[in-house]
This record gives structure tokens, C-alpha cells and sequence, in this order.
């Protein structure tokens, strides 16, 4: 998947993995070697999008509330 035009919002888990946000909610997981891509979560539209953050119990954050 190219994600090239949805990237808006990202950052880096332990071991390399990636975690990107768009504009339509949804968050997307690409794996550390960069060959695979799922779709990790589906949050409602932001005009913003979401602001990231891994935090040091290795959870992702997001903007609004939410953890996982």
C-alpha cells in the first residue's frame, strides 16, 4: 500500500515498526522492514488529524483520548 499521500502524522514503536495517521481517522501499521501494512485502527475524520506519541509503557497515544 502506498501511504506516500495519506502520511500526515507518524512515529516509530520499539523495533522499528511505524505508526501513521491520516486526515480520515485511520491509523495505519507498517512493519519495521517496511513490507507490510494493516490498517492497526479506525478513529473518526479529523480536519487536523491526530497527533502520536509512543509513550514509555511502549502504548501508542493519540490525540483525544485515545490509547492502545
Amino acid at each position: 500500500m502506498d501511504l506516500s499521500a495519506k502520511l500526515e502524522k507518524a512515529v516509530v514503536a520499539n523495533g522499528g515498526s511505524l505508526f501513521v495517521g491520516d486526515r480520515s481517522g485511520t491509523l495505519h501499521h507498517v512493519s519495521a522492514d517496511g513490507l507490510r501494512t494493516e490498517v492497526f485502527a479506525s478513529l473518526p475524520a479529523s480536519v487536523a488529524a491526530y497527533h502520536l506519541a509512543m509513550g514509555p509503557d511502549e502504548q501508542l497515544y493519540v490525540t483525544g483520548g485515545f490509547r492502545f
